[in-house]
């Protein structure tokens, strides 16, 4: 089996989320222990301060309630390039800056203090798109803000077939997804090359036992 191609893997892998929907995306979110918000509890000391957060992916608007339940008083935007998921935060988020859009060909206007790429996200994206997003989204961030990446632990077990330890393969009633998971040494060193200053790996585990990491880059 061929690993899709640099240039064409993560718009090709959109047309699995439309067709995955918002019920079938919250189901999967319980199932994979993220409903309890295990990830963003681990670094909820980097958002309480921030004045603005951008969210790559907001999906169904799982890290929006997160933020409103902690009483979040800064500005969100929420970044979402499926136009189902798009619509579905629309008319959910009324007091959220929700935005149709690619991260790959985003721009923005202002700073924000936090960019939170969450729940396997940059998986979606080869390395070498991971590399120019995330040179991207340094230019988004206040001097000292952090771009938080939320990956599956290299070579966990899962439904997906592993072409290797880091490529993935999906294919089910929803149509096919290709993933790459960057490793810390990756993500380290694309993100010193984008011109961040520090990186940090954390290791944690879901509600439901699913093991993952996150790593945050600090500009």
């Amino acid at each position: 089996m061929s690993f899709l191609s640099e240039e064409i893997m993560n718009d090709r892998n959109i047309n699995y989320y439309n067709r995955l929907g918002v019920n079938t995306l919250k189901e999967l979110a319980v199932k994979g222990g993220f409903a309890d918000y295990p990830d963003l509890l681990m670094v909820n000391s980097n958002l309480e301060n921030a004045k603005a957060i951008l969210e790559i992916g907001a999906g169904y608007g799982r890290c929006i309630d997160f933020l409103m339940k902690n009483k979040f008083q800064g500005q969100i935007i929420a970044l979402e390039k499926s136009p189902v998921l798009f619509d579905y935060l629309t008319e959910t988020y009324k007091n959220v800056e929700v935005v149709f859009g690619d991260i790959k060909t985003y721009s923005m206007e202002g700073k924000v203090d936090v960019a939170l790429w969450m729940w396997s996200g940059i998986i979606d994206f080869s390395l070498e798109e991971q590399k120019s997003c995330i040179q991207k989204i340094e230019g988004f961030l206040n001097k000292g803000g952090k771009l938080v990446i939320d990956v599956p632990k290299i070579g966990f077990q899962t439904f997906a077939q592993h072409l290797d330890k880091q490529r993935l393969h999906i294919s089910n009633e929803y149509g096919t997804l290709d993933c790459y998971i960057p490793s810390f040494s990756e993500i380290e060193k694309i993100g010193k090359e984008a011109g961040f200053s520090t990186a940090e790996e954390i290791h944690y585990k879901t509600t439901t036992l699913k093991e993952r990491t996150i790593y945050i880059l600090t500009k």
